[in-house]
């Protein structure tokens, strides 16, 4: 039985130290036996084999504010156990936002159970560049974290990185600085869900 495996897609744009922190938050998930390749990361054609592969694509490569509709990355539940082994990781340096009913909502990232993830480095644009490159880290944990636990919850330990953070301030001074990683029930929810979308891959 085949892990899933994740594959970083960002623009040719994107800055050396902002793809070696996007790594750095993809290794973190090697201790739950996710592989994870950069080899095409930057190409047009990164999304071969990638689940939702050209949304991720589109969005890496966008000009302009990238905005998540219903139906981009939340299929109907019968279909989201895909039988691809790659899930997508995507990093745009564009704003991105949600729409939720007729409200777009900024969003630093967005994470889907079993589909993907997307961060904007927009959002932290304004802080000082070690602690942006740290925050970039700590976003696409997070969001990898609802690729493989839920996208809808958060965890209620205050010292877990799933914790819920409404506002970038928050996000800074209470998950960022902190170091904060997965608690002991994130960690095997994470393993258990592992397991039941390698029980899934057939490609």
């Amino acid at each position: 039985m085949d892990n899933p495996q994740l594959r970083l897609i960002y623009p040719q744009t994107l800055e050396r130290g902002d793809q070696k922190a996007a790594l750095v938050a993809l290794k973190e998930f090697s201790r739950f036996g996710i592989k994870f390749d950069t080899r095409e990361a930057h190409k047009v054609d990164a999304h071969k084999d990638v689940r939702n592969g050209k949304f991720f694509t589109n969005a890496a490569n966008s000009d302009a504010r990238v905005v998540i509709t219903p139906g981009d990355l939340d299929p109907a539940w019968t279909e989201i156990f895909v039988t691809k082994r790659i899930i997508g990781v995507g990093v745009t340096v564009r704003e991105l936002s949600e729409n939720i009913g007729r409200t777009l909502e900024p969003r630093i990232g967005v994470g889907r159970f079993a589909r993907g993830a997307l961060v904007s480095t927009a959002a932290l644009g304004k802080l000082e560049h070690k602690l942006r490159l740290k925050a970039l880290e700590t976003a696409l944990k997070h969001e990898l974290g609802h690729v493989f636990i839920d996208s809808k919850v958060h965890c209620e330990n205050g010292e877990c990185i799933m914790k819920e953070n409404r506002h970038l301030a928050d996000f800074i001074e209470e998950t960022v600085r902190k170091g904060l990683s997965f608690c002991r029930r994130c960690t095997g929810e994470i393993l258990t869900n592992v397991a039941q979308i390698s029980s899934n891959i057939t490609a």
